[in-house]
């Protein structure tokens, strides 16, 4: 019997190996649900996960800090409320202000 871990494990891997820009290139909608909702599940047991996304909408609903890098320097950082709706975060996302933090 495959444990319950194991199946997250088994189940998310599949975003593992891909670009984020690939990941779910193809993929029905339900299968990208079904990831993040693995994602929220193992993030509730109390794990840290280090996820890299181009989705800020779907990011901002499970992280509890976001992290916007460009050219490997963090540009922005905060929590979703801290960061949801300004646009310091659609400045640093997007590359128009050169320090948006």
């Amino acid at each position: 019997m495959i444990g319950l871990a194991e199946k997250f494990e088994r189940e998310t891997a599949v975003a593992r190996p891909c670009p984020a820009h690939l990941r779910f290139l193809g993929l029905a909608p339900l299968v990208i649900d079904q990831v993040y909702e693995n994602l929220r599940k193992l993030n509730e047991t109390g794990l840290t996960l280090l996820i890299v996304e181009q989705s800020t909408g779907r990011i901002m609903n499970l992280a509890s800090r976001i992290y916007v890098l460009r050219n490997g320097k963090v540009v922005l950082h905060g929590t979703p409320d801290e960061l949801a709706g300004g646009e310091k975060l659609d400045a640093a996302y997007f590359g128009f202000a050169e320090d948006a933090a």
